[in-house]
């Protein structure tokens, strides 16, 4: 037992202090302002994660917000944050951190934010401003650090081996502006659905794409988020129904209808 709880805390260790682990944060905060009803008399303690949900904090006025971690590299991301709420304007500011790149980064970063950051997060900045290029196959930061590493892996397969995306932009280009699409699939939600959808839990969530794959149907809610995203939405039914010879057992589905825009 010794052996193994060294091996979890050497592995934890290198992991989470040699490498940026989130490059963006996954809660939803707007579920924290409910509970928190934070105030200007207030003070939040929290961990730093990507930084978001502190910034999100911070615009309710608590009297501080302290945000702390175990990878200083954490907090590095916060501080570049900071420094281009600051100093960009909102296009580049949207462009670096909505985007995930920005054209002339690395001027941009030398002249205008890195004095603003500690010595700590500088030497973190200068050795990963490729991060931010827009160059190589990662081509956005949220493609960077393990999380997005992660991301990127995903997105890859969606792209080269489903195919989700592909078939759903070739209905686009068939269908003429006014034209409609309609889709009925299984799938499961998001771990953290968007608001106004359905979220399923764990056992849904891990169940039946285990189940599926072993046909090759390989489920998520990419589909779906993907039809909201090209598409405007006419009607959207997101339900269960019941599976032949498993007692009991309901797999999710959806039925979307969708409209693609008119042309301006």
């Amino acid at each position: 037992m010794a052996l193994i709880k060294t091996f979890r805390t050497r592995s934890f260790n290198f992991v989470h202090r040699n490498h940026l682990i989130y490059n963006t944060c996954w809660e939803d905060p707007r579920v924290d302002h409910v509970a928190l009803n934070l105030g200007e008399r207030d003070t939040v303690l929290m961990i730093t994660s990507a930084g978001c949900n502190a910034l999100d904090y911070a615009l309710a006025g608590p009297a501080h917000v302290y945000a702390v971690d175990m990878n200083p590299r954490q907090n590095a991301l916060l501080e570049l944050k900071i420094a281009a709420i600051k100093r960009l304007t909102y296009e580049d500011f949207f462009s670096l951190f909505g985007r995930g790149r920005l054209n002339g980064y690395d001027r941009i970063y030398q002249s205008t934010l890195r004095p603003m950051l500690s010595e700590s997060a500088r030497e973190f900045w200068d050795e990963n401003t490729d991060c931010f290029d827009g160059q190589g196959r990662r081509n956005s930061f949220y493609f960077r650090g393990t999380s997005g590493w992660f991301a990127w892996l995903i997105n890859e397969y969606i792209n080269r081996v489903a195919r989700v995306r592909e078939a759903i932009d070739n209905a686009w280009r068939i269908l003429r502006p006014g034209g409609t699409i309609g889709v009925v699939d299984f799938y499961v939600s998001h771990k953290f659905p968007s608001v106004g959808m359905k979220k399923h839990g764990w056992w849904t969530r891990t169940f039946w794409p285990a189940w599926f794959a072993s046909d090759n149907v390989w489920l998520s809610s990419d589909p779906l988020r993907y039809l909201l995203q090209k598409f405007q939405k006419v009607e959207l039914v997101e339900s269960k129904a019941r599976v032949p010879y498993m007692l009991g057992m309901e797999v999710p589905y959806f039925i979307f209808v969708g409209r693609k825009p008119d042309k301006n």
